[in-house]
């Protein structure tokens, strides 16, 4: 037997023995606001950094939990989350897994959160720590299906950090103050990075995203849209995404190699939107759910003008976007790029220029 399937073994009897409501001398528990998950694949050059934020002071460490989700790393990353729950045991869990991917991460720390509310916050990036805590502590005194909160951009190159700080989601929402998510639907898209939601939404809808797969991120924001009622938005910049790191999925050279992926992505996504579509899903709904999903068949669109000009990267892009503008009117119209839309105005007869536009920015950026 692994060593990996003997600690999930551990964990899973932990679990049975702690009863559903109470600690296993009787006591009851004070069960945490919020759970934090932190997929963790290969982790162990970054996660110190990404646990270090994370850590309460003793007084509210009850407050949030961090669960670390080792994704069958071949690195020291176990070893090295497994001394992170040594040190802060009540604050931190691990839990070990055979490889599956980010979505399948995401989905393991669902089905284990205790908190009220749940964030993802991968093992490759970090919050701030002072927004964070703050960040927690107002959340105890709220009450709605999701939390908004803005976050900063850190681009790495020649080992040095810029930090960007986005800015504010939704400026005309007042902070602190819950609207219904439909109000703000028309004017509004959310991204990982600013978003936490109430973890019974997630379970009672069964969202799941897709594992064994890049790209999920976005399945995971429109998934749960439906159902959100009720949403606030706090001042605080919590999370910082680390951009330019080797190897990142989000580069075009990294694009480019999983490439079926983010296809097969955006597939669930025309599905899920066809199935909401032919469920009466409201107006605001259906018109939040097709602006992400054009940014995903934009972010698609700019893959295949990665590739050397050619007929064949030139049929599958035209391809692509004829079908959306046949069989997804509103997700055709919802395109957010000015440059796709010089694209269909010419005919596609622009490709040529627009994948050596694309190629060049690449090469300038080193992404």
């Amino acid at each position: 037997m692994r060593t990996g399937d003997r600690r999930d073994e551990r964990w899973e009897e932990a679990q049975k023995q702690d009863a559903p409501n109470g600690r296993r001398d009787g006591r009851p528990e004070q069960l945490p606001v919020l759970s934090v998950i932190v997929p963790a694949y290969n982790a162990e050059h970054c996660l110190t950094r990404c646990l270090s934020s994370l850590i309460l002071p003793e007084k509210y460490q009850k407050d949030a939990e961090i669960l670390v989700i080792n994704d069958g790393s071949t690195d020291h990353t176990a070893m090295l989350a497994e001394a992170w729950k040594k040190r802060y045991p009540e604050q931190i869990r691990v839990i070990h897994k055979e490889n599956g991917g980010h979505g399948s991460a995401i989905n393991t720390g669902i089905d284990a959160a205790r908190g009220t509310y749940v964030r993802v916050v991968d093992g490759d990036d970090w919050v701030d720590t002072g927004d964070y805590r703050s960040f927690v502590r107002k959340l105890k005194r709220l009450n709605c299906d999701a939390v908004v909160t803005r976050f900063a951009v850190v681009t790495c190159r020649d080992g040095r950090e810029r930090k960007t700080v986005r800015k504010p989601v939704l400026p005309r929402v007042p902070y602190g103050r819950i609207c219904l998510f439909r109000d703000i639907c028309r004017r509004s898209y959310l991204k990982m990075h600013e978003l936490t939601l109430r973890t019974e939404l997630l379970r009672a809808r069964r969202i799941r995203v897709r594992e064994h797969s890049f790209y999920v991120d976005m399945e995971y924001i429109l998934y749960p849209a439906p159902y959100i009622r009720h949403l606030c938005v706090l001042p605080e910049c919590v999370y910082q995404y680390r951009m330019g790191s080797e190897g990142q999925s989000v580069s075009l050279s990294g694009m480019q190699r999983n490439r079926a992926q983010h296809e097969t992505v955006l597939r669930d996504l025309l599905a899920f939107f066809r199935a909401r579509e032919e469920a009466g899903t409201p107006d605001e709904i259906l018109s939040y759910l097709a602006g992400g999903t054009a940014r995903m068949e934009a972010n698609q669109i700019k893959l295949y003008l990665s590739f050397p000009p050619s007929k064949q990267w030139k049929d599958a892009l035209v391809s692509l976007d004829r079908r959306i503008r046949k069989d997804y009117p509103l997700i055709y119209r919802k395109m957010p790029k000015k440059s796709v839309w010089l694209l269909r105005l010419s005919g596609y007869a622009l490709y040529g220029a627009a994948a050596r536009c694309v190629r060049r920015t690449a090469g300038r950026t080193g992404t």
